[in-house]
């Protein structure tokens, strides 16, 4: 395996990651087996990305491994690898800084993560910036529902939305989302500069 793919194992699932030069590029969210897990990352990765481009930065993997079997265990997990936004947009960058602030243990409607990101009338838009999330639990897309509580689209699946949710102390079948989120002026993910 090219030594910039990453599997690691927490007591939720399988994990994939990928890390490139720049920070970490994708990461996916917990499968039942890293065939599974890896598989997603692959689709999840933008074209023309080398697999074999070196070896991750030193402690990284230690680093990532912990910070996710902190949230598999239901601690507050500590990410602080730069996340590579190569292909993001400006836009996608917004909501998905946004996104970095919705509580473990709470969901969100599509709108309220659209005003929180500075674009009140991008509700749609927004949820298609979600929808290309490459980095699952550090910035938890499973936590943005619809705004009537049904959960919506997710890339992954919806079982694995629900599992996550579950995971989280939710109950799929009965979510009351914040219709308003307050993102701190200071804080959020650690975006490379590539």
């Amino acid at each position: 395996m090219p030594t910039n793919l990453l599997q690691l194992q927490t007591t939720l699932g399988h994990f994939s990651a990928y890390l490139s030069d720049e920070g970490l590029l994708a990461l996916t969210c917990p499968y039942p087996t890293p065939h599974a897990a890896l598989k997603q990352l692959l689709a999840m990765l933008p074209s023309g990305v080398p697999l074999s481009s070196g070896p991750p930065p030193p402690g990284s993997h230690a680093g990532l491994a912990r910070s996710l079997e902190n949230y598999a265990r239901r601690k507050p997990p500590s990410f602080t690898l730069p996340l590579d936004p190569r292909s993001l947009s400006p836009f996608d960058r917004k909501v998905l800084t946004a996104l970095f602030h919705v509580p473990f243990g709470s969901t969100v409607t599509y709108a309220a993560l659209a005003a929180a990101a500075g674009v009140p009338r991008a509700a749609r838009a927004t949820g298609q910036a979600v929808g290309r999330n490459r980095w699952s639990i550090i910035l938890p897309c499973h936590r943005v529902v619809a705004a009537d509580g049904t959960l919506g689209g997710f890339g992954a699946g919806l079982n694995l939305k629900r599992m996550l949710l579950r995971h989280e102390g939710l109950d799929p079948r009965a979510l009351h989302p914040a219709k308003f989120i307050t993102i701190p002026h200071q804080g959020g993910p650690a975006w490379s500069a590539g």
